[in-house]
């Protein structure tokens, strides 16, 4: 769906609560004007925002999520010198993208999945539903599939030592220099799948959301190098 003024990958969707229904006495009044207008819930359902405050959640309840590609990018690279030590450090980051993927829990207990805070009668300050026989599926449920993808990532440290001269003229050198390297060693986050960065990069299902299994995962290698000029 396009629309004026934004970008074409836009998302337009419902809008999730923080927590799903619980058990207070607030939220069972609530509850119960939105069943009296032909809902089902109760608590450990997911829950959505009223956006038109009419007790019903319906097409005019949707609104702009937010956009698959990043507003901007930055990036900042430094070098530091020391005597015969340098070191070299590169970081960047893009903010200001949603990034839609569902999270891949199942909630019927059946089979492996990922460890998810489910709501239970005890532990009602939850973002994932209750389990339920079957893995039933909720209307609307890929309201709770967006994500802030804002990230910063440290993709370069390298330290290096040059030997003297005094060193290298005896060995017949120009230049020797050793030195170690890390990629990707940090990244700060708040996205809570894999990679911020390969989600943005992912294929595309139908429905438009990230395929979970295609994201390219950013490695994290160290190397050893030597460098010699003769």
């Amino acid at each position: 769906m396009w629309f004026v003024g934004h970008p074409v990958d836009t998302y337009y969707d419902y809008v999730n609560t923080k927590y799903v229904w619980g058990y207070s006495k607030e939220d069972m009044e609530e509850m119960a004007k939105f069943n009296a207008n032909g809902h089902s819930y109760k608590p450990g359902d997911l829950r959505f925002v009223d956006l038109d405050g009419n007790y019903k959640i319906d097409s005019k309840d949707r609104t702009i999520r937010g956009q698959k590609m990043p507003k901007w990018t930055a990036g900042m690279g430094n070098t530091f010198r020391y005597k015969d030590f340098d070191l070299y450090i590169f970081m960047y980051g893009m903010f200001g993208h949603t990034i839609y993927c569902d999270p891949g829990v199942g909630h019927d207990g059946r089979m492996n999945t990922r460890y998810a805070n489910y709501w239970t009668p005890e532990n009602t300050q939850t973002q994932f539903r209750k389990p339920t026989k079957g893995d039933a599926d909720q209307a609307n449920r890929q309201a709770y599939w967006y994500n802030k993808g804002d990230f910063v990532r440290v993709s370069d440290i390298t330290l290096g030592y040059s030997l003297p001269k005094s060193i290298i003229k005896y060995l017949g050198l120009e230049r020797a220099r050793f030195y170690v390297q890390i990629q990707n060693p940090f990244t700060f986050t708040s996205y809570p799948n894999n990679d911020p960065e390969g989600s943005v990069k992912a294929g595309r299902t139908w429905d438009r959301k990230q395929e979970e299994y295609s994201d390219p995962i950013t490695m994290k290698n160290y190397i050893f190098g030597i460098n010699l000029t003769f």
